[in-house]
């Protein structure tokens, strides 16, 4: 579910997530670490 365009493949960062998320979190991280560790699985599973 994580790897379709439903999860972290279909989020398109606007760049200010950082400016407006009342917790400070850093999505755009996130979900690039997130999307990394997808592709790298993915690769390793060939």
């Amino acid at each position: 579910m994580v790897e379709n365009s439903d999860g972290v493949f279909g989020f398109v960062g606007m760049m200010a997530c950082h400016d407006v998320c009342p917790k400070e979190l850093a999505l755009l991280e996130v979900y690039a670490c997130l999307r990394r560790k997808v592709l790298t699985t993915k690769i390793r599973n060939l």
